[in-house]
């Protein structure tokens, strides 16, 4: 298991492929619903707004896997958007789209995009994989591998945040390693039935949710994600100036 890497997040975020999920424990009190089914649950309520980019039916923010309280003084919203689907590498792709989504906002943004890396095949289907999911299935992924015996995968989720239009954006990646299995569990939530991960006899599928939601690409990049907002809101908080010194301009 790789551990999460903090490079940068934009105010607005973007879902990506279907039946994905964000954790919102790492997100503001308030909770902001937006279509049918999709939800951020949380207790504290920021000031700022930040725009979720929301892509495919199915996804959702769930609070389970981030961390109760919230992390910044910023509002989570929900807003549809429709974006480029950029090529490239996944850095590249998650920073085109996050500038686009800024623009189109006119403000802070954030953005999820999720890979899974096939070693054998040198990284791909990578940033493909909603591509390779709906033509193939579960099933079809796990037969890509069946002429190489390196079965390994790499699950990465990357958030992509930028507070504006113009501004830098930076990346939070989470990256869980697992091997390409044949598909086991519920198939409702995309390759999860195919991905064991390391350290673990059962896939994404079959586990608990609880224990997913501790071990994911995405509870990880999440992780980073709030320890971002949690710094620049510290960062931004007036400090309290002491007792004796109020009143002493000497």
């Amino acid at each position: 298991m790789l551990r999460a890497r903090c490079e940068a997040v934009p105010q607005k975020v973007s879902q990506g492929e279907s039946g994905k999920c964000l954790h919102s424990e790492a997100v503001p009190q308030k909770v902001s619903q937006g279509e049918s089914g999709k939800c951020l649950h949380n207790e504290d309520v920021p000031q700022k707004q930040v725009c979720l980019s929301e892509g495919e039916a199915g996804k959702c923010l769930h609070s389970e896997s981030v961390p109760q309280k919230p992390c910044s003084d910023a509002q989570i919203v929900n807003r549809k958007m429709d974006l480029p689907e950029y090529q490239g590498e996944m850095d590249d792709i998650c920073i085109n789209k996050c500038k686009e989504a800024a623009r189109i906002v006119k403000g802070p943004v954030l953005i999820e995009d999720t890979c899974l890396c096939f070693n054998a095949l040198g990284g791909l289907p990578g940033p493909y994989i909603k591509w390779f999911l709906d033509k193939l299935g579960p099933d079809g992924l796990y037969k890509l591998l069946a002429g190489w015996e390196d079965k390994s995968a790499s699950a990465i989720c990357t958030f992509a945040y930028c507070p504006g239009e113009g501004q830098e954006v930076k990346l939070f990646r989470g990256c869980t390693k697992g091997t390409i299995v044949e598909p086991r569990g519920p198939r409702d939530f995309g390759w999860d039935p195919c991905f064991q991960p390391c350290a673990h006899e059962r896939t994404y599928a079959e586990l608990p949710k609880k224990t997913k939601n501790q071990i994911s690409h995405r509870s990880m990049a999440l992780q980073e994600l709030r320890k971002y907002f949690v710094s620049e809101s510290e960062s931004e908080t007036p400090k309290e100036v002491p007792e004796e010194s109020r009143g002493n301009f000497s």
